[in-house]
């Protein structure tokens, strides 16, 4: 069964020759996905403890920050705007329109993509989300994982950060292969992302207002 970001490389191959960066994107969810689901099973063959999250589950969409860079930004603009339709797409606008960025360092407001406990851009969520499982006991309500049970979180191979990172830095035009990977393994990733409750969010507001004419 295809991946649901091999399903939109398969639906959507005229936007990945429009928009050069595209396929690098989906080459790093593609990697890090695949990464996160032979862990899954080697987890489960050994008996190992498995991630708690389960479909409806969105604790950590309410209170952690989600940082991105510029590259997924542009990822979630295309998805937005040339994929998603209907009252799907409308419901996000209206959710974005409203959205207001965090003004204190100690507020962290909830996903803007968050819809009836549910990501609205679940297949191109940022790697942050892809990454970020918890394992033994689903969190409580009001639960922040991050802060209450650290110890709790799935960790991968350093390749698979290494792997995904040095694809969102090729599609941001960092370099060739050989030196996005220098500069993944050397953390510059980290270094270039933003938190997305921090960011002005009404540009992608308008790119889907513009499209929405054409």
């Amino acid at each position: 069964m295809l991946s649901m970001i091999r399903q939109l490389e398969q639906q959507y191959p005229e936007a990945i020759r429009k928009y050069t960066w595209l396929k690098w994107l989906f080459k790093a969810y593609s990697l890090t996905d695949d990464c996160i689901s032979r862990e899954l099973a080697d987890r489960a063959s050994r008996g190992d403890r498995l991630p708690a999250c389960a479909d409806g589950c969105h604790e950590c969409c309410l209170r952690n920050e989600i940082i991105l860079s510029k590259l997924e930004l542009q990822g979630l603009s295309w998805y937005l705007s040339e994929v998603l339709t209907g009252d799907a797409r409308e419901t996000l606008r209206k959710h974005l329109v409203d959205f207001v960025p965090d003004q204190l360092a100690d507020v962290v407001k909830p996903c803007p993509f968050l819809v009836s406990g549910r990501c609205g851009v679940y297949p191109m969520r940022p790697l942050t989300c892809r990454i970020f499982y918890v394992l033994g006991d689903r969190c409580p309500s009001g639960e922040d994982a991050a802060m209450a049970r650290s110890a709790d979180f799935m960790a991968f191979h350093k390749s698979m950060y290494v792997n995904g990172a040095t694809a969102v830095l090729q599609g941001m035009g960092y370099g060739t292969a050989r030196e996005c990977r220098k500069l993944a393994e050397s953390g510059t990733l980290v270094k270039v992302v933003r938190p997305l409750q921090a960011m002005p969010l009404g540009v992608l507001v308008a790119t889907m207002d513009a499209l929405a004419k054409d």
